[in-house]
């Protein structure tokens, strides 16, 4: 769940095969701090930050679990036809 001045809503996590959760909230405070950074809104940055956390899972140990933009883009790659943004907006 979250909740703005301006908005509220409910994502649902990824469903992914888990290996290792560690470096998990790593991976999603560390792309939710670069895609609010980069001018992203709420949804689309709780999307990718949720998208790095869960390909993270996937992969054993900390060292090397956090995923590429590359990567989160193209697990999710719908995100992008569903917006006007490329992935250049976000690097």
């Amino acid at each position: 769940m979250y909740r703005t001045k301006s908005e509220s809503g409910r994502k649902s996590a990824y469903k992914v095969e888990a290996v290792d959760t560690t470096g998990a909230g790593d991976a999603f405070a560390g792309y939710f701090i670069g895609m609010t950074s980069k001018g992203a809104s709420v949804e689309e940055t709780l999307d990718m930050a949720q998208i790095a956390a869960a390909i993270s899972v996937t992969r054993k140990e900390a060292n090397g679990s956090i995923p590429t933009l590359d990567e989160v883009i193209g697990y999710e790659k719908f995100w992008f036809s569903q917006t006007s943004k490329t992935i250049e907006t976000y690097r």
